[in-house]
């Protein structure tokens, strides 16, 4: 029986998408072994129209054939058009972005902290949110990347599908954020290229950005996440271990993020920080 997101993919004209940007055997193999698709179990590209090549893949996929879903695919078409906008509305409706009916918030943790920068507690913040998932599985699923690399970033969007994204790691006055090299050593990512590889990759519901500076730049993030977490000022690691459980706690019971984002901040008073050195930023339609 097809799944949800086939029949998504039907209703929406997700074939005929499919078949305009990826219109060759040669364009589709290209996609799909990149994925990690095995081509000899598929129909040959030849003698069929793209439209219902393309059909054929999904239907292959949706029966489990591979180790990737319909979603991954979409993600992975994104990868090649990015900013497509026929592209990005069809990942959000098959499944990559708010979960409908109070569905589980997927997390990626992304964390770096560089030998050649102050050495922070990444470990504290990462067993907090593990704790917090075990207390509220079925609202809040966690998934970290240690030592992410800045060639990890979009493997590990892809591998997960995430629903939000935390960035736990430093942020410099000037927009960058830190991520590693193969030696450890700071690699800076900007927050205008993270926001094109997220958008490439699917929409996101949050994104949280638990390192200092990175509040000046939350609207250049709107165009890929709904709401968008950030720092104005340098934020010790107790403090943002102390925002974490509130903000995510308040996530695992169902609430809403503006109505996490007043918990967590609260978390963070308590703690002995400042609530107004985070923001929250949100797209203008919501």
């Amino acid at each position: 029986m097809a799944s949800e997101a086939f029949r998504q993919l039907q209703r929406s004209g997700g074939f005929a998408l499919l078949g305009q940007l990826f219109p060759t055997g040669a364009s589709a193999a290209e996609l799909l072994s990149g994925l990690g698709a095995d081509l000899s179990r598929l129909v040959p590209f030849g003698g069929l129209p793209a439209a219902q090549y393309w059909r054929a893949v999904c239907e292959e996929i949706d029966r489990g054939a591979f180790a990737f879903d319909l979603i991954w695919l979409l993600q992975g078409a994104a990868l090649a058009y990015p900013g497509n906008a026929e592209l990005r509305a069809l990942i959000a409706l098959v499944g990559g972005g708010p979960r409908p009916n109070g569905g589980p918030m997927r997390l990626l943790m992304l964390m770096a902290s560089p030998t050649d920068e102050t050495r922070m507690r990444l470990e504290a913040e990462h067993r907090e949110l593990r704790a917090l998932a075990r207390a509220h599985g079925d609202r809040l699923q966690v998934e970290a990347s240690p030592a992410t690399r800045a060639a990890d970033i979009i493997p590990e969007l892809l591998r997960f599908g995430p629903t939000a994204v935390h960035f736990a790691g430093h942020g410099t006055p000037d927009g960058e954020l830190l991520f590693e090299d193969e030696h450890g050593r700071a690699v800076p990512v900007s927050v205008e290229v993270l926001a094109k590889v997220f958008l490439a990759c699917g929409p996101l519901v949050c994104a949280v950005f638990n390192s200092c500076y990175t509040g000046r730049y939350g609207p250049s993030m709107l165009d890929v996440a709904e709401f968008v977490v950030g720092a104005r000022e340098p934020i010790t690691d107790r403090q943002a271990i102390a925002f974490n459980g509130g903000f995510y706690a308040a996530l695992g019971d169902g609430r809403a993020v503006p109505d996490a984002f007043g918990v967590g901040s609260a978390a963070l008073l308590l703690a002995g920080g400042d609530g107004d050195h985070l923001t929250l930023d949100r797209r203008p339609d919501r």
